[in-house]
């Protein structure tokens, strides 16, 4: 699939913010050891210090402090005043003192606050700092095999004060919606369609193309009525030299629906899919996944129902799949499991013990069996609190594949399983910074590349396409596998 401020805490500075900046706090001493401190030169002429005013105390007297002598003031010949104005003098030196520890306690716990105050802001700012500049790979230049950027880069974005500042709903997407993603290959370009619902229930989709680099602006698909909510699933059907993308999704009624998009053909709500011709009830809490001619769902006992499209006049075959069993609501992905496709399929969930588990029907002895050659645990730990599940396979060698499956772990981060060497055995879970950030119980959809072997589209082994999508602080956000490593590209652009 596809592309994707340091503000350090120092001991002896403190944060100084302009009300009228938004940029980073302006780091500054906090004392000027020039202004405070003057270096005595031992064998310097003395200096004269001049005043130009001195207060001096009631009682002195100019002319015995020649010789240090002390002379009674006028208010102290007195015999009645004086003690009077020494009680006085005593309660004045009382209240002054109470007032000025005061003063230096306010002084000094106020100073504390506020360095704490302080150093908390710069820790915070350098934290979020850091962590986009990890997510992009420490370095502001791209990489040789970097794609053109395809979404609104986040790496100019500073988080300093994310967490102050409240995260906008969007018109586009609904917090929580069900994602599906789906694309195909053309000569020298490819297309990435992806689909979602926003918080009027209408289901959306934007459009990605390697030609032009761009993604469209989110389009309305105001012809269907689906359920708030709705899992949904994508598929790109290669079956002629026009392709066409199908998506499924589940009416008010539960019933699973299907919408065909064919460009040139179709408008840009699409059409009707033969599916709709057929009465299929699901359960209200199952997911979907798809790949053409397949549709995946859940039954209510936890096993598994896929519907084929048999290309007999449009109809379709409805299949349960009793000797795979999950747990409730669990995520599900379904791929091919190798190079030349047809009808080598397999899919990936959670089972009851939440474990990350593969199904894969039986084979022909010149099949390839993918996934190691048998259905089975991956013996990898998947939260089972209802987690998304997203995948994508792309061609090592002759007709084998490897295989990433993404799942979002109880700390809400992306964390990746895969395979990539003849062992055929699951490796990690592994996260990468450009998988952080996650909103709690995304939906994760990921782009496999449309394949037919009549139409002679076999899984490609470039990288270009490996993308997948979840929701960050409300928004879409696109990461790539480029092969090597997770890279962030950014959001999708929508209002």
């Amino acid at each position: 699939m596809a592309l994707p401020s340091h503000a350090y805490g120092q001991e002896g500075l403190e944060v100084v913010t302009d009300q009228h900046s938004s940029a980073f706090p302006e780091v500054q001493g906090s004392h000027d050891p020039e202004a405070y401190h003057t270096e005595h030169d031992p064998h310097a002429a003395p200096q004269s210090m001049q005043h130009a005013h001195q207060v001096l105390p009631v009682g002195y007297n100019k002319a015995a402090a020649t010789n240090g002598a002390y002379q009674p003031g006028p208010t102290e010949l007195d015999g009645e005043a004086a003690p009077k104005a020494a009680g006085r003098r005593r309660l004045f030196f009382i209240l002054g003192g109470v007032i000025a520890v005061l003063v230096i306690l306010g002084a000094v716990l106020g100073g504390v606050l506020g360095s704490r105050a302080a150093a908390a802001s710069s820790n915070s700012g350098s934290g979020s700092a850091q962590g986009q500049q990890n997510a992009n790979g420490g370095s502001n230049s791209a990489s040789a095999t970097d794609p053109p950027s395809t979404a609104t880069d986040t790496s100019a974005t500073s988080s300093a004060t994310s967490s102050a500042t409240p995260i906008p709903t969007l018109k586009s997407v609904r917090v929580g919606s069900q994602f599906a993603a789906t694309g195909w290959r053309g000569q020298g370009f490819f297309n990435i369609w992806m689909f979602y619902q926003g918080p009027d229930d209408v289901v959306r989709y934007s459009t990605y193309s390697s030609a032009t680099d761009d993604w469209s602006t989110p389009k309305e698909i105001t012809s269907i009525q689906p359920m708030a909510g709705t899992p949904m699933a994508a598929a790109a059907n290669l079956d002629s030299d026009n392709p066409s993308v199908e998506l499924y999704y589940l009416n008010s009624n539960s019933m699973l629906r299907g919408q065909h998009f064919r460009e040139g053909e179709t408008s840009s709500t699409g059409s009707p899919s033969d599916i709709n011709k057929f009465s299929y009830s699901m359960d209200k809490d199952t997911k979907l996944s798809a790949f053409w001619p397949y549709v995946l769902s859940q039954n209510k006992n936890g096993t598994f129902r896929w519907h084929r499209n048999d290309y007999s006049a449009g109809a379709w075959v409805n299949e349960s799949i009793l000797d795979a069993a999950a747990s409730a609501h669990t995520g599900m992905t379904i791929l091919p499991t190798a190079v030349q496709y047809l009808d080598t399929i397999g899919f990936l969930y959670v089972d009851g013990q939440g474990e990350l588990s593969t199904y894969a029907p039986p084979k022909s002895d010149t099949d390839i069996q993918g996934w190691g050659s048998a259905s089975g645990s991956t013996n990898v730990d998947v939260p089972l609190n209802n987690t998304s599940i997203g995948a994508f396979a792309y061609a090592r060698k002759g007709n084998e594949i490897n295989t990433h499956v993404l799942f979002q772990n109880a700390d809400q981060d992306i964390y990746d399983v895969y395979q990539d060497d003849d062992s055929n055995t699951w490796k990690g879970p592994t996260t990468h910074d450009a998988l952080s950030g996650a909103d709690d119980g995304t939906s994760i959809g990921c782009v496999m590349e449309g394949l037919w072997y009549y139409s002679n589209v076999n899984m490609s082994s470039l990288t270009d396409m490996t993308r997948c999508y979840y929701q960050s602080q409300n928004k879409i956000k696109e990461v790539w596998f480029d092969g090597d490593t997770w890279k962030d590209l950014g959001f999708l652009p929508m209002d």
